[in-house]
């Protein structure tokens, strides 16, 4: 049975404040889309994420911002689809690699577990139209094709994260078709904000401006269920930031011009699996913490640029960098938020580590190369 997408936003003319849309639903003014765990399978789970983000948000009782929720009807959730995806990406450790690859590559490639049918439904409705006309068949100019997507602001939690991934696949693929160039592509697909709390996949591998979030020592779905090279890495730097008193510490790291990472390291005493505290939603917006402040902050810097652009006349505005969101919108302080010491080399360190890189560099051109020099061919080739 195939799934389908469903939607709906924040409306009080409505019963419960949920307003359902239909397929005939564009995104054409500032808007926080909000994509949930895969239990997000009903009006009623999709309508808690978005009551949440609206209260999380001071958006309540606002006007000139939708605050859209999607909800995966006749969706099966599994882990397949997420663990060939990271191995597609070149980001599993290798255990996880050859078990997608050799175990389980029949059951993976099936299309309702590698792509599900409501995401494209979801890019066909919501995206496509960001980027084209005349029913997806003419590209736009670049100028407009960025005011269009910089209405859009997502939050993801858990395997929304995925969902977004696989959008950006069918963008740049759709973006090719149309016949945008790569720099344009990448121009444009920039302008798409996200904020992905606890994300099921190997970081950097986002192409929009985007901002993950995971508790490092106490989500093991984060760390050890989907663990893809970054974040071990991050777990191994993990005993590092942990304070004395057990309370959260933090560290930001920028892994490109557009994404960044933001991991909070605590005790790491989580109950269990079944009830793990610091994977759930509520762990990342209803404490007085800082890591709460910065999402915060950066949703509201990403929203207050939706609403400038969607009003100018005049030049494009670029979305504010990370820090300028939690300075200017928090006055937060920065001798508070740690970074990673040494990070691009230990982290090269580390992506070389992994056994399934190593096939890379069989051939006879790398095989004399020095130990440096090939850790640099992997990071800038």
């Amino acid at each position: 049975m195939k799934s389908h997408l469903g939607l709906g936003r924040q409306n009080t003319d409505f019963p419960y404040s949920w307003q359902e849309l239909d397929g005939s639903y564009r995104i054409d003014r500032p808007t926080l889309l909000i994509l949930g765990g895969f239990r997000t399978t009903c009006p009623q789970i999709a309508n808690g994420y978005a009551k949440i983000f609206s209260r999380f948000m001071n958006l309540e009782n606002q006007s000139g911002i939708d605050v859209v929720s999607a909800y995966y009807r006749n969706f099966t959730p599994g882990t397949l689809s997420m663990q060939l995806f990271t191995c597609e990406q070149k980001m599993a450790d290798s255990k996880r690699y050859r078990q997608c690859y050799r175990e389980k590559w029949n059951q993976c490639c099936q299309e309702e577990n590698f792509s599900p049918n409501f995401i494209s439904e979801l890019f066909l409705n919501c995206f496509l139209p960001l980027v084209s006309q005349n029913n997806g068949t003419e590209r736009l100019t670049l100028t407009e094709a960025k005011y269009r997507m910089r209405n859009l602001n997502i939050v993801t939690h858990s395997f929304g994260g995925y969902v977004v991934l696989m959008i950006e696949k069918m963008l740049a693929e759709k973006m090719t078709e149309l016949g945008y160039t790569p720099s344009e592509q990448k121009d444009i697909q920039k302008q798409m904000a996200v904020v992905a709390l606890a994300p099921p996949y190997g970081l950097g591998l986002s192409r929009s401006t985007t901002l993950s979030v995971a508790s490092v020592t106490g989500d093991n779905l984060f760390t050890e269920g989907m663990a893809g090279t970054f974040n071990n890495f991050l777990k191994s730097v993990s005993t590092e930031y942990l304070k004395s008193d057990g309370s959260p510490n933090l560290a930001l790291v920028e892994l490109s011009g557009t994404e960044s990472v933001m991991g909070i390291y605590t005790d790491g005493n989580v109950k269990n699996k079944a009830g793990q505290d610091e994977h759930a939603i509520y762990y990342f917006t209803n404490q007085d913490e800082v890591f709460t402040k910065i999402i915060r902050c950066r949703l509201e810097g990403c929203l207050v640029n939706s609403i400038k652009n969607a009003s100018s006349y005049c030049d494009f505005i670029d979305l504010p960098r990370l820090e300028d969101s939690y300075v200017r919108y928090g006055g937060l302080d920065l001798p508070s938020i740690q970074r990673l010491p040494d990070y691009p080399e230990r982290l090269r360190f580390e992506l070389f580590k992994s056994n399934m890189l190593l096939p890379r560099y069989n051939s006879s051109r790398q095989k004399n190369r020095s130990l440096q020099e090939r850790i640099a061919a992997y990071i800038y080739e």
